[in-house]
């Protein structure tokens, strides 16, 4: 049995390859594992609807899930807290408690979404106090429409990517004493979460980093192109997010980008000759915001153990094995990866 623990996924009909990426990683669990998603599964969430062509597709996987074995256990985020007991029956999952302890290989692990540890946003947390309240829920529910609900959901979930734009980052981090206060609570000596895509160890004092989602990096693609000038009907965001992507996976960096003259040959044929532009104002807009997206990890790893000889020693050798899951579709940057560690 293994326990796979995932947030933050921001599901939505429009992230069709991440859609299908879920669904994938869906297929590959096996009878007796235990899934757990701790919130902000949904881009947004008011209620199962029918208008939406995910939610049929999702309960059906989860359905699958459940027919095979499979426990999966949803707690409540930022963006899915209206989720209910009756809505979680729909979808065919388990609602889990906002401070959950599991036990996995004989540790006590807390988990939780991790918003309520961002206690320096008053507001926020004014607003997560109220709009926890069942009553005020169902009341909400009684005396809206339908579409107003939906209305007011998504006028909530454009100023909150306006906002990420405004600011270039996710800035939240959470209140480490708090962090520790629940932990000694909850009898626990490790705490997972999600939310703030803010990357750190409590007890460590390792520089912390922000993490972009896809749409995280598609609005900062945006903003790049805004400020070059640049058509977003030639320069279509999420195409060039992924020539950056695939550069990256093949551990070309914006610098290295920028001398290659077969990609910039490519790219004039496909008449967007200044992707190297926007790759370079990218990387160096997520440097200055200290942030990293999912590609610039791999990336930056292999630089990091590829130019210091120190580092890969120490980091191989708390590996006595490394296995590979799915070794046929590793890309570059994920072989030269194992490739440096298995190598020591």
């Amino acid at each position: 049995m293994s326990v796979y623990i995932i947030a933050d996924l921001h599901l939505s009909p429009d992230t069709k390859e991440l859609n299908q990426s879920f669904f994938n990683f869906c297929h590959n669990l096996v009878e007796g594992d235990v899934l757990y998603i701790l919130g902000d599964f949904f881009d947004y969430f008011v209620e199962p609807d029918p208008n939406n062509s995910l939610h049929p597709l999702l309960k059906q996987h989860f359905l699958a899930l459940k027919n095979r074995g499979i426990k999966v256990w949803f707690m409540h985020g930022n963006r899915d807290f209206l989720l209910t007991k009756k809505m979680a029956s729909y979808f065919e999952f388990n609602l889990a408690k906002d401070n959950e302890v599991i036990i996995s290989a004989g540790r006590r692990i807390l988990l939780m979404h991790g918003d309520e540890l961002c206690t320096a946003h008053k507001s926020y947390t004014l607003f997560r106090f109220i709009s926890r309240c069942r009553l005020l829920q169902m009341l909400f529910f009684i005396c809206t429409s339908y579409n107003y609900r939906h209305h007011i959901a998504r006028n909530m979930r454009q100023n909150s990517r306006r906002n990420f734009e405004r600011h270039n980052c996710v800035r939240e981090q959470i209140n480490e004493a708090e962090a520790r206060r629940r932990l000694k609570k909850a009898n626990c000596d490790i705490l997972i979460h999600g939310h703030t895509h803010h990357v750190s160890v409590l007890h460590r004092t390792d520089p912390k980093f922000s993490i972009y989602d896809t749409g995280d990096s598609v609005s900062a693609i945006k903003t790049c192109l805004k400020e070059l000038q640049l058509d977003d009907k030639i320069y279509k965001p999420k195409d060039v997010l992924s020539r950056i992507s695939m550069a990256k996976n093949n551990l070309v960096t914006a610098a290295a980008y920028k001398r290659n003259t077969n990609a910039i040959q490519k790219d004039t044929l496909a008449k967007k000759p200044r992707i190297c532009d926007v790759y370079e104002l990218y990387s160096h807009k997520c440097k200055q915001s200290g942030v990293m997206d999912f590609d610039d990890i791999l990336l930056n790893m292999n630089i990091l153990l590829r130019d210091n000889p120190a580092a890969l020693e120490t980091i191989a050798g708390r590996f006595k094995y490394i296995m590979v899951d799915e070794y046929q579709d590793t890309n570059t940057a994920q072989f030269e990866l194992i490739r440096l560690l298995a190598g020591k």
